[in-house]
């Protein structure tokens, strides 16, 4: 059976109706957010974006695969009071294959992280809180809440979304790396590894490096890579060898 998806026809500017408007305060007093998408861009369109959530043009939160303000690569614009910051990646959405896209915004920390399939793209400090998505909707939430149009009139998506979920919070990188390996059907709701491998080349000489690789089995999802998600990498012999936090080892001495 075919996955429930919606196709956008998209195209031209935002008088054509190739797109899907969402019921109005959606974006309260939220603060910590991650928006989540599985998506098949058909089209290239600049500016066009996946969603967006909004009042007006001077309030805008969205996700756009195509941005002429970065070279074309995807990027989250964020903006409660008409100053935008981006969180923009070093790489276009790719067309006519399926991603997985995601943002997540982290009110503790003001940083915010787009991934591409489980893997971070780009990162962004924001300099305060009035940043949080909240912020954009205020106490009624935001008005204007789309999937494949904007506030603007600029062309609309062309593509499908397979499927499109707001959480209440940042999830880890453990949790997006999982869901990216589950798919778009599996709502992922355990992040404890069953199972787990880490790859090495057990042959090395001294000052050799060489990047150690985890891979999990969890209740959802197998064979996942989780290399970056292990921050408490330990060496039980530091006169032979030693690894840093992210995993990289460095051959000291034989043994």
């Amino acid at each position: 059976a075919l996955p429930i998806c919606l196709s956008l026809p998209g195209g031209g500017n935002s008088g054509y109706s190739g797109y899907l408007s969402l019921p109005s305060g959606i974006l309260t007093n939220t603060t910590s957010i991650t928006v989540e998408c599985w998506v098949t861009q058909n089209t290239a369109n600049g500016w066009a974006e996946i969603w967006e959530f909004a009042n007006n043009g001077s309030q805008t939160f969205g996700l756009i695969p195509v941005p002429l303000n970065n070279n074309g690569n995807m990027e989250v614009a964020l903006q409660p009071n008409g100053t935008d910051i981006y969180t923009a990646s070093a790489a276009p959405l790719p067309s006519g294959s399926e991603q997985y896209v995601a943002f997540t915004f982290n009110n503790s920390t003001l940083v915010g992280n787009l991934y591409t399939n489980g893997v971070l793209d780009a990162t962004q400090a924001y300099p305060n809180t009035g940043y949080s998505p909240g912020g954009i909707g205020g106490a009624g939430g935001t008005t204007l809440n789309v999937l494949g149009n904007d506030v603007y009139p600029d062309p609309q998506f062309q593509g499908t979304i397979y499927e499109f979920r707001i959480w209440n919070g940042a999830v880890s990188p453990m949790y997006l790396a999982i869901s990216a390996a589950a798919g778009p059907s599996v709502v992922v709701t355990n992040t404890t590894p069953q199972s787990l491998s880490v790859s090495v080349n057990t042959s090395m000489i001294a000052g050799q490096t060489q990047q150690a690789v985890a891979t999990g089995n969890f209740l959802q999802a197998s064979g996942v890579s989780i290399t970056s998600s292990i921050t408490n990498w330990t060496s039980s012999n530091t006169g032979v060898l030693t690894i840093n936090n992210s995993g990289v080892i460095t051959a000291v001495n034989s043994g």
